[in-house]
């Protein structure tokens, strides 16, 4: 493909990707991009991946790495302490340390010393004894929301439920979850390499208060662990060396940002594709022990992350196109989900769908550690909805979605009983 074809080529898809109508329905773009070249180029730079299994073997290959978040923040880091600000005392130092044991952007052996820790008896110990607690705060949210004369299901639970369930996960107060949310958005722009030198900034005052609040609970767990994923993070109680300070700190925030997001958008977007698909609903009303292969097929109906960002180590041939050192491969999962030569009937929903191997969680060494809390609140949150409101339905308002072709999620889901 010669540079003015792969110049064309990416406008096509950028007028698709950014159409009106693209944040209603993106499949049918996505099944445009998989029935060209199984490589091809991105409006973001470098090249989008749309096959099944052209992701899965994308999301497990050596020569691939995650996007060098850190480094990225560090070059920002020396250009400011080069210019007139650093006069003026300004630094990114914290953001720095904070970003750099966020796992999704560690490769080696301190991604494998991070992710073991997190992941040895995260389903069993502590996502399994999180259950009743969800039950109940489920059972309270959906109460309080359904005194209110008017429903929104985003703002009145999916933007609420998760929050309150990750910080009892990591042991810290529910009341605080504002300040994680006030933290989180500060920091999360900085996944984008166009952010004006004031946002990070931003994100490095954020970066400081959050290790300013975690020192004390950090110093009253290594004095007295508890049954909580924070005193695991640091090696308690089992006397195994654990996180440092920083690591533990940047970590709860990275647990919380991730999961607070995709959580909340598979929520309202799961919610949704049942009211939309008033049969499957029927098929789950009549049999809740389809609950779980329920939340697996609306994991892969609606991802919430489309599409998962590599950088090649090393530059290959792959489907006849040149891959060379350095450059970005968009792993598409959302169009990898709906590939019809993997999922039967792929743009249909079906709750009865096995097997189901999505991809929505990614792959490899890199695969998503908070899968199974994101599973429990998913299920937990569909049995009460359905047992307490089975009459749930669509208003007359229009549900909205955001304008982000990375990130899917509802902003809107007005709701009638």
């Amino acid at each position: 493909m010669t540079l003015s074809q792969r110049s064309d080529a990416a406008a096509d898809l950028s007028s698709l990707l950014f159409s009106p109508s693209f944040a209603e329905n993106p499949y049918a773009a996505y099944a445009r991009m998989r029935a060209g070249p199984p490589i091809c180029p991105s409006p973001f730079g470098g090249w989008f991946v749309t096959r099944y299994e052209d992701v899965r073997a994308g999301l497990r290959d050596h020569r691939l790495r995650s996007v060098d978040l850190i480094a990225g923040v560090k070059r920002k880091h020396a250009a400011l302490l080069e210019s007139k600000s650093a006069t003026a005392g300004a630094t990114l130092e914290d953001l720095v340390w904070n970003v750099s044991s966020w796992l999704a952007f560690l490769e080696g052996p301190d991604h494998a010393r991070l992710k073991s820790t997190i992941t040895g008896n995260l389903k069993k110990k502590h996502v399994e004894a999180l259950r009743p607690y969800i039950r109940q705060y489920t059972v309270e949210l959906l109460r309080k929301a359904l005194s209110q004369p008017r429903v929104d299901f985003v703002h009145d639970f999916a933007h609420k439920f998760p929050g309150h369930v990750i910080a009892r996960l990591l042991g810290l107060p529910t009341q605080d979850v504002a300040r994680f949310e006030r933290w989180m958005k500060a920091v999360l722009p900085v996944f984008n390499p166009l952010l004006p030198i004031s946002a990070y900034r931003e994100a490095n005052t954020a970066s400081v208060e959050v290790l300013a609040y975690m020192r004390s609970h950090i110093a009253e767990r290594r004095g007295n662990p508890r049954e909580d994923l924070l005193s695991e993070l640091l090696g308690m109680p089992d006397g195994d060396a654990g996180f440092s300070d920083e690591e533990a700190a940047s970590t709860c925030l990275s647990l919380f940002s991730a999961g607070v997001e995709t959580s909340s958008a598979v929520l309202g977007t799961g919610l949704l594709a049942l009211l939309r698909n008033p049969e499957q609903k029927a098929l789950l009303l009549g049999d809740l022990a389809l609950i779980p292969a329920a939340v697996e097929e609306l994991l892969r109906y609606e991802p919430p992350i489309q599409f998962t960002s590599r950088i090649a180590t090393e530059s290959f041939d792959w489907h006849g196109v040149r891959i060379a050192a350095g450059q970005t491969l968009h792993l598409h999962i959302a169009a990898a989900n709906h590939d019809p030569s993997k999922f039967p009937r792929a743009d249909a929903l079906d709750i009865r769908r096995d097997p189901n191997l999505h991809l929505t969680f990614g792959g490899g060494h890199h695969f998503c550690v908070g899968a199974p809390l994101a599973r429990v609140m998913a299920q937990i949150a569909l049995e009460v909805l359905f047992t307490t409101v089975p009459r749930v339905r669509l208003s007359g308002e229009q549900p909205a979605f955001a304008r982000n072709p990375i990130f899917r999620e509802l902003t809107s889901l007005p709701l009638s009983f």
